[in-house]
């Protein structure tokens, strides 16, 4: 009984062990197929999320607007499974000449989509912009609504381009979508492919640093087989048996280049049909190497991992540099760096400024309109010959020529701008020209007193009737103080009344006035004689010369009207022989007389037109380290621009680590000229063999070696190659550096040199406009006022030569007055462009959540008043740091709606629970890497107990550290610190007082 209950239990143990086997078979298969895609995917994503976190300590270059996963409201939004995307359209030819391995999810099949959730976001911008615009009365007319056309994508491409029914209604509104500035560029951050290749590109670069941290950790492996045998008797092994191998150990890489592996093998061997007895055998094997010369040391094994470090913050710094290119990018176009295939480059600014060149010979046109009708009015009088009628239409057709191409040229340029913002160019846009729109609006001020003197001409020349002469002084006592051309003359129409009266008075008879009008006379050559010898020397007359002159010419004006009336009232044409006599001796004399109203009303002229002139917009300076680039000393500007981007560039940051890692590769390739010299630890024990006893281990079989390995160095001919080149390598990036620091010097040089220029350019080409609208103005009044009379007889009709002169001359002034507009224009869209890009070289340009410049000194804000620079740069750390300790963007609490502060982060992500804990996370990894020292700024980044947190460094290490130097650096911040607090409760006076 017993040799039969033992068999039994030995077979029913037997059987455990094989289903044992197989369990542990399967699960290893099921393990060599790994976890799903979404497991490897988040794991990947959550070691980035912590390597940037940790990373993400510097105000100077913090990680704003990132997110790996498009933004939802994007073009190229992905809604599907990102580990399973369906299979894309494919094209016909190629999917019909090549194998088709891979076919369509059954689920996913084919499809193509595109995101339209930016349009509902242009959609309610447009709505905010038009509401405000509406409130503002600056509202535009509505355009005409646009022709019905196919959908985008289609003609033939609609089964493979299917188009949402939302693009379709974005394409065919009525009106387009009006958006600003800021607008354009928080659509970039959404919609821009170039800009989230960058954020894609920061992922790709911390991932390397996952994977050489991971190098350093323990890694585990386990391996298995199993072999079912059916051996014939005539073989050696013959019989019926399972074999199972297994293995598992793990390897650990420690800083100083010593690697520890550890294995333990399993041979297991279950006879099934003999009666050979199992057999289980196990082994374990230590070993421990440790490199002294060759491929030792930390510097050479830490290398990968300080290298793929750096690279990261390399990338960082590079990200937050492009975020303010992008910025420039989208406001004035230009090359953006390290965006290969990027858009076609135009900007918001120079499409407005085509859009606003559109407008101002539109403008051009319309006076080329109002002369031809006025000169087939003189045509008809005989005044002007027809061929200068058909100058004039000659000069209006060009006009419109020129109108047509300039229209062209903006929606060329706005098409370019559509793709800059990656948005389909069928999709409707207008941009707003508030930016702008403050240099027409000075255009249009201008223009109403072009107006208003051509309004006064016609005026004028209603008052030329005979039976109403004794009118004439009334009526022009009314033009002085009521027409609408002495609106904003306030100080001259407050003192008409009373001056005219002096000369109105009684005893002021017609000698006393001659004489009067003879003193005035000769006082204002006085006065044009020191005018001309202080010109003569250089100089100028003092502002109270200035005002005499102004005064006696004003006088002198007055003076001759009221003599002019006192013989036009006297109606001496009534004693002429002759009505022609009469006629034309009575037209005589009214053009004397309204010549002498025109010279009075230059005076509130003068007036209006000085006080437009103080209603320019005012450029925005650079004001940097206390003195403003654009108005300083230009030795001075130059010296303070370069140092300000030698010091605050990051690419040039970057380029002087750069020539760190080159000098470390020096002793890195110097190391392979090394000898080899390891000194090493080798453990192996078994089990007893032949038996089923696979953890029966004992020290009588157990082995321990102390093994050293040595090898001479003679062939070292690749590894002296690798050094020389270190060598050379290491030269190359001392001089890429000071090529790179040249080139910034250079560029800040010229930038300055440019922006001072255009400063100056921008008063000057304002005097010049200035000039051109009084030209224009004198001009036309040349062509309808009444001719000198030929001798003693009235008003002639002017001659041939004379007429074509006037019209040249009118044409000639038209044309300048419009090309000076656009030069003007131009001068300041570059003064604006320039600037902003002195500002990104300056690396001076912080941003907001959205992506816009936060500019202090612009046009734009005219109620904020500009802060001291140093105050200023404080307060935007001390915003920034507590912003970040309390997990907020305290910019975004100013930025207008509708849609501004919608949680970028966490929309990318996924939203919901899980996107709210990473982010969660991330903001309290990085409070807790800042209280524990790793958010040292720059400028402490050498502090010991900054080095003590780096990889590979352990506890011991870090105790031998000088206490002393670490006891100077937590003094030193907790100064800081304390300034900080002292400043935040007391405010500015603190700052300036620190």
């Amino acid at each position: 009984m017993m040799p039969s209950g033992h068999s039994t239990w030995r077979r029913l143990g037997r059987n455990a062990v094989v289903m044992l086997t197989l369990c542990l078979l399967c699960a290893t298969l099921l393990g060599t197929l790994g976890c799903t895609r979404r497991f490897f995917r988040s794991a990947a994503d959550r070691e980035v999320d912590e390597v940037l976190a940790e990373k993400d300590v510097v105000l100077e270059w913090k990680i704003e607007n990132y997110h790996v996963y498009p933004d939802p409201r994007a073009r190229f939004a992905d809604p599907s499974n990102p580990d399973r995307p369906p299979m894309p359209p494919d094209d016909p030819a190629a999917s019909m000449l090549s194998p088709n391995p891979q076919k369509p999810p059954h689920r996913g099949g084919i499809d193509r989509f595109e995101g339209t959730g930016y349009l509902e976001l242009l959609a309610a911008w447009d709505a905010h912009n038009r509401g405000v615009a509406a409130a503002a009365g600056t509202a535009s007319e509505p355009e005409a609504p646009l022709p019905k056309a196919p959908a985008y994508g289609a003609d033939g491409a609609g089964e493979l381009l299917p188009q949402p029914r939302t693009l379709r209604q974005g394409v065919l509104r009525q009106q387009p979508y009006l958006l600003t500035l800021e607008q354009a560029v928080e659509l970039g951050l959404i919609n821009s492919r170039e800009y989230q290749t960058k954020r894609e590109n920061l992922y790709l670069v911390a991932l390397p640093v996952t994977f050489e941290r991971f190098s350093f950790a323990y890694q585990y492996f386990a391996t298995g087989e199993a072999f079912r045998a059916w051996a014939g008797r005539d073989l050696s092994d013959a019989g019926h048996r399972w074999r199972l191998n297994g293995n598992a150990g793990f390897t650990k890489l420690f800083s100083t280049g010593a690697l520890l592996m550890f294995d333990f093998a399993n041979r297991t061997v279950l006879e099934l049909g003999g009666t050979a007895k199992d057999i289980s055998i196990s082994t374990i094997n230590l070993d421990l190497v440790q490199p002294l010369l060759q491929g030792g040391g930390r510097a050479v094994t830490l290398e990968p991992l300080t290298q793929a470090e750096r690279d990261l913050l390399y990338e960082i710094r590079g990200y937050a540099r492009f975020r303010k290119e992008y910025y420039q990018y989208i406001t004035a176009g230009g090359a953006l760096t390290g965006a290969a295939g990027a858009a076609p480059s135009e900007g918001y600014l120079s499409t407005v400024q085509r859009q606003l060149e559109v407008k101002i010979e539109e403008d051009n046109v319309r006076r080329l309109e109002s002369s031809l009708k006025l000169y087939r009015v003189l045509e008809e009088g005989d005044q002007v010959s027809k061929l200068q009628v058909d100058e004039v239409q000659l000069e209006l057709l060009s006009g419109q020529t020129r109108v047509l191409q300039l229209r062209q040229a903006y929606g060329d340029a706005l098409d370019r701008f559509k793709l800059q913002l990656g948005v389909p160019p069928p999709v409707p846009l207008e941009l707003d020209t508030s930016l702008v729109r403050v240099l027409l609006d000075q255009y249009d001020r201008y223009e109403l007193v072009l107006k208003q003197s051509e309004a006064l001409s016609k005026t004028l020349d209603r008052y030329e009737v005979v039976a109403e002469a004794g009118q004439l002084r009334e009526r022009a006592f009314k033009l002085f103080t009521d027409s609408p051309f002495v609106e904003g003359a306030e100080r001259f129409r407050a003192t008409i009344d009373e001056r005219w009266n002096r000369w109105k008075a009684p005893q002021l008879d017609e000698k006393s006035l001659t004489d009067k009008l003879d003193q005035l006379a000769a006082a204002r050559r006085k006065l044009f004689d020191l005018r001309a010898q202080r010109q003569a020397k250089g100089q100028a007359l003092t502002p109270e010369e200035q005002k005499a002159l102004a005064d006696v010419n004003a006088e002198l004006a007055l003076g001759g009207l009221e003599h002019a009336l006192r013989r036009y009232e006297s109606q001496p044409w009534k004693k002429a022989p002759t009505p022609q006599q009469q006629q034309d001796l009575h037209a005589q004399l009214y053009r004397i007389v309204r010549i002498g109203i025109v010279n009075v009303l230059s005076e509130a002229r003068n007036e209006r037109l000085q006080s437009l002139t103080l209603q320019w917009p005012a450029l925005a300076g650079v004001p940097i380290e206390g003195i403003d680039l654009t108005k300083a000393d230009l030795e001075e500007s130059l010296d303070v621009a370069v140092s300000t981007a030698l010091t605050n560039r990051l690419d040039l940051m970057n380029a002087r680590a750069q020539v760190v890692d080159a000098w470390r590769q020096v002793a890195v390739s110097a190391n392979s000229l090394l000898g080899a010299f390891d000194i090493g630890y080798h453990m192996d024990s078994t089990t007893p063999p032949g038996e089923a006893k696979p953890l029966a281990f004992t020290a009588s079989r157990t082995r321990h070696e102390l093994f050293f390995n040595a090898e001479l160095p003679l062939v070292r001919l690749a590894e002296r190659n690798t050094y020389r080149a270190a060598l050379i390598e290491y030269q190359r990036a001392r001089r890429a550096l000071m090529a790179a620091e040249d080139q910034v010097a250079a560029q800040l040089r010229a930038e300055v040199r440019q922006l001072q220029v255009l400063a100056r350019n921008y008063e000057i080409q304002k005097l010049s406009v200035e000039l051109q609208f009084q030209n224009v103005e004198g001009a036309a009044e040349n062509v309808v006022a009444p001719q000198q009379p030929a001798g003693g007889g009235g008003a002639r009709v002017p001659t041939a030569a004379e007429a074509a002169a006037l019209t040249e001359n009118l044409l000639r002034t038209y044309s300048a007055l419009a090309n000076g507009q656009r030069d003007l224009l131009n001068t300041w869209i570059q003064y604006q462009v320039a600037r902003q890009q002195l500002y990104v070289d300056l690396e001076m340009m912080p941003l907001d959540s959205r992506g816009v410049w936060i500019d202090e000194y612009s046009h734009r804000t005219p109620d904020h008043q500009p802060v001291p620079e140093p105050q200023r740069r404080f307060g935007q750390r001390l915003a920034q740091r507590r912003a970040a300790a309390g997990g907020t963007n305290a910019a975004a609490a100013g930025a207008p709606p509708p849609s501004l502060g919608h949680g970028l982060e966490r929309l990318a992500r996924g939203g919901g629970r899980r996107g709210r804990r990473r982010l969660l996370l991330r903001r309290r990894r990085g409070q807790a890497l800042q209280r524990s020292g790793l958010g040292c700024q720059a400028r402490t980044a050498r502090a010991p107990h900054c080095r003590a947190r780096r990889p590979g460094i352990g506890r011991k290490q870090r105790r031998r550290l000088p206490r002393q130097a670490g006891a100077q650096e937590h003094r030193h911040h907790d100064q800081m610190g304390h300034r900080e607090r002292r400043r935040g409760a007391e405010g500015p006076e603190a700052d300036r007082a620190g």
